[in-house]
C-alpha cells in the first residue's frame, strides 16, 4: 500500500487552507461542499455525516481538510474526532484489491468502523485510534477517484496563489 492522502478535521476550511499555504506553500484546496453519501454506516449502523471537504496536492501526496457540520449518532461524532479539533483523522490508501486489504486488517483485529459510498467512490475506515491516534481509510481504485485527484493536481499546476479555496468545477 502506498500512502495517498492525509485527512484532517478542522474547525474552518478557509483558515486551515491558509495555514497549509503558510507552512508548506501548498494550494489551492478544491472544495466539495456538504458531501453527500448514498450510504454511510458507523459500527455497522446507519449514520449521518454532513461535512465539506477540500483537497490539495502536496508532492506525491494529497492533503484533505474536512469541516464537519453535523454527525450522528454520537459514535460518528467520536470517530471523526470532533471533540479534539483540529486533528489528524485518517491516513488514506488507494488499493487495487480492497477485499484482501480488509482481510489483512480483520486478521490483525483492526475493526472496520466506517463504510460509505457515493457516485462511484467508496470508503472504508479502520479504527487505529487506540494504538496510533488515527484511522486508516481505504479507497478502491476507480476512474472516478482518479479523475477527482487529477483535478486537484491540475489545479496546483500554475496556481497563482490568489485564492486558497476553490470549488471543484
Amino acid at each position: 500500500m502506498i500512502l495517498h492522502h492525509l485527512g484532517y478535521v478542522v474547525r474552518d476550511l478557509s483558515e486551515a487552507a491558509r495555514r497549509w499555504y503558510d507552512v508548506a506553500g501548498i494550494g489551492p484546496f478544491l472544495v466539495l461542499d456538504h458531501v453527500h453519501f448514498d450510504t454511510l454506516t458507523v459500527d455497522g449502523r446507519p449514520a449521518a455525516f454532513d461535512h465539506s471537504a477540500a483537497f490539495a496536492a502536496h508532492g506525491d501526496l494529497f492533503i484533505e481538510i474536512q469541516e464537519v457540520h453535523a454527525a450522528t449518532p454520537a459514535a460518528a461524532a467520536d470517530f471523526f474526532r470532533l471533540g479534539s479539533l483540529p486533528a489528524l483523522q485518517h491516513l488514506a490508501y488507494v488499493v487495487d484489491d480492497p477485499a484482501s486489504t480488509a482481510a489483512r486488517f480483520e486478521a490483525n483485529d483492526i475493526p472496520q468502523t466506517v463504510a460509505a459510498a457515493t457516485s462511484g467512490l467508496s470508503i472504508a475506515q479502520y479504527d487505529l485510534a487506540p494504538s496510533l491516534g488515527f484511522a486508516v481509510e481505504i479507497h478502491p481504485r476507480t476512474d472516478e477517484l482518479t479523475a477527482l485527484f487529477e483535478k486537484v493536481r491540475a489545479a496546483a499546476d500554475g496556481w497563482d496563489q490568489s485564492t486558497f479555496l476553490q470549488p471543484f468545477g
